[in-house]
């Protein structure tokens, strides 16, 4: 298989010259006598006392600020397998070879830190033409010095797109950047049946695994060098090979041949163990059966301990260049806030008495630079689940099915991407802080770097806040998934068809995410992660026509489980959601046994969000397109 696509980003954050900045982006310094400045300029600048004057400006006409990427996937499958018999007994056996790569080529633009320096510093010569010089009468780029170019045009930035297309040839550079992913899988296994227990069949099947993961990203030369605005950003590589052996054995103990007292009693067990090259090795097992004391009610569960290694991704992307806000947690507003409010105080009251002005915080209203990437010191998630449940067919309604599953989950070490809100949060809401070196308090403080004064640092070339991938503490779930489904043909109504009802109702007892191990926060009931979800469905179907309805429904959402007050003096002025419905339809006719016309409403009800005073809650949209039609035709050949 082969495809090829190619996605354009539509817009990105451009480049700054500004007094909000430090290092290659700060703001630009130019004496009154600038030949690029019009004399009524001149005139005012000079009329008020200047002689030298700042300037900021958001550079959007010095580089194309979209770009684009363009993508190669690469995918083939071998495989071959066999049935046959070995001493009377039936056998399967089946291997197979799977190799897949993407290429992906990000393209953009971005400005030459060098050929910028020189541009922007100019003055005349003997003809009095505007040149670029390496002696102005100011140096427009604090702690960067133009160097001779022969090739160099002067950049004139007092206005929007007023520089000259030679200049901007000269200061923005194409750059690009090339990732690959690659795998190579070999499965082989083997299964039969090899022996009866009391007249049943005991199945197993049994293999290994071989799979190898790559994964690189190659700047061009240009963003290796540093050429640009950001640091100079490395090629990086990693593989890992994973080798695994495993195996599975169901005994259906009791049958309902066997005549016995019970219905049917069946167990099973499952293992498998890994070698990692990066992260070692694990065994992964589970047990479990199930247990039918009449034919009408089967009770099942299992216990397994489990894992996932991180991916190539999550090891071995990139350090790329961001720009971020940091929350300026040691304001007057916030620092009596946050999941523990005790002691996000006493540590900003430390932070402040060694750092007085690092409040109002810069970076809270503008953003600085920082680095972001794979971490290739990751270890195994980890995780011990149960399960309980009861599935009832009563033979007196026959078609019915309901069944009821509780679900516990224990994780351990999840894998998660740290944004700089939770770095800021595992700072200063963490009870370990040392309160002598507030500014590197904790491991978390010392990724966001700050200058004498408190300030978050801003240098594209070597950025103070760093994010990425980490191990977290853990993670705790539990709930419960109900399921209703019931068929029936329509011969008793003397109608044509099949009608069919379902339903889903999932219960949410519990999650919570423990990421960095600072006041562990339970997300359950509170906006995007609701207590109660439910789902009921209808489905009429004769030969060549029929309809299906789905009623969704999203239970009430609270705006957060912290710092809750007494309703209705809670001080949020939305403290929590109502639940709501969403329904959709669809009408469907065979035409002919090859075509199928299809008519489908989505969100008939138009339910886009609530409503405050007639206006949208942005928060808590569900839905922002709203109700919308389409039409479908299927054609099988």
């Amino acid at each position: 298989m082969y495809y090829k696509g190619r996605g354009d980003q539509l817009l990105r954050q451009p480049t700054f010259n500004s007094s909000l900045f430090g290092g290659a982006s700060s703001a630009l310094n130019f004496s009154v006598d600038n030949p690029f400045l019009t004399a009524q300029a001149r005139q005012t600048l000079t009329q008020a006392g200047y002689s030298t004057f700042r300037l900021s400006r958001a550079n959007l006409d010095l580089a194309d600020i979209t770009g684009y990427s363009e993508n190669d996937l690469y995918r083939g499958v071998l495989g071959a397998s066999s049935n046959f018999k070995l001493g009377g007994r039936d056998y399967q056996a089946e291997v197979s070879v799977n190799y897949g790569r993407n290429d992906f080529v990000d393209y953009n633009q971005a400005i030459n830190q060098q050929n910028f320096v020189n541009a922007v510093n100019v003055g005349r010569n003997a003809a009095g033409e505007i040149v670029c010089t390496t002696t102005p009468t100011v140096l427009a780029t604090p702690g960067f010095r133009p160097v001779a170019d022969a090739a160099c045009r002067p950049l004139n930035l007092f206005g929007q797109g007023v520089a000259s297309r030679e200049a901007l040839n000269y200061v923005v550079q194409d750059v690009s950047a090339t990732s690959k992913f690659e795998q190579f899988v070999v499965n082989a296994n083997f299964g039969g049946s090899p022996f009866d227990i009391f007249g049943n069949p005991v199945g197993f099947n049994t293999g290994f695994e071989h799979r190898e993961e790559k994964a690189s990203f190659t700047p061009d030369a240009f963003q290796q060098q540093g050429l640009g605005r950001s640091v100079a950003i490395a090629p990086v590589s990693g593989k890992y090979t994973l080798n695994e052996v495993f195996g599975e054995v169901l005994a259906p103990l009791i049958q309902p041949q066997n005549d016995f007292i019970i219905h049917s009693m069946e167990v099973f067990a499952r293992g498998r163990y890994v070698n990692n090259t990066v992260n070692g090795n694990f065994f992964s097992w589970s047990a479990g059966g199930s247990i039918e004391p009449i034919r009408d009610i089967r009770f099942r569960g299992n216990f397994t301990k489990s894992f996932r290694a991180p991916s190539v991704v999550e090891l071995f992307s990139p350090i790329t260049i961001t720009f971020t806000t940091v929350t300026d947690y040691c304001a007057p507003g916030n620092r009596n806030a946050g999941p523990v409010p005790e002691i996000r105080n006493r540590n900003c009251t430390a932070f402040l008495s060694r750092y007085p002005n690092a409040t109002p915080l810069a970076a809270a209203s503008a953003t600085v630079p920082g680095r972001s990437g794979g971490n290739p010191t990751l270890q195994n998630e980890e995780a011990q689940s149960y399960t309980l449940g009861a599935v009832i067919q009563p033979r007196f309604v026959p078609g019915l099915t309901i069944s009821v599953d509780y679900l516990n989950i224990k994780l351990r070490q999840p894998i998660s991407s740290l944004t700089v809100a939770q770095i800021g949060s595992a700072c200063f809401d963490n009870a370990s802080f040392n309160a002598d070196d507030p500014a590197n308090g904790n491991a978390f403080c010392s990724r966001i770097r700050r200058d004498a004064s408190g300030q978050v640092v801003s240098d594209p070339a070597n950025p103070a806040v760093t994010s990425g991938y980490v191990n977290g503490v853990r993670y705790d779930f539990e709930g419960l998934q109900a399921t209703l489904d019931y068929r029936t043909r329509l011969n008793g109504l003397n109608l044509p068809g099949t009608l069919t009802i379902g339903g889903d109702l999932y219960f949410q007892g519990k999650r919570l995410i423990d990421t960095t191990g600072v006041a562990p926060a339970r997300s359950d009931g509170t906006i995007g992660d609701p207590q109660f979800q439910g789902q009921a469905r209808f489905r009429y179907r004769t030969d060549n026509w029929g309809f299906s309805t789905f009623v969704n429904y999203t239970g009430q959402q609270l705006t957060s489980r912290f710092n809750r007050g007494s309703n209705p003096n809670d001080t949020r002025e939305f403290d929590k959601y109502k639940d709501f419905v969403t329904l959709d339809a669809n009408v469907f006719f065979d035409v002919t046994d090859r075509f199928t016309l299809s008519f489908t409403a989505t969100n008939l009800t138009d339910r886009i969000s609530q409503r405050y005073y007639g206006y949208y809650i942005p928060g808590v949209i569900n839905d922002a397109v709203g109700r919308r039609f389409a039409i479908t035709a299927a054609v099988k050949y």
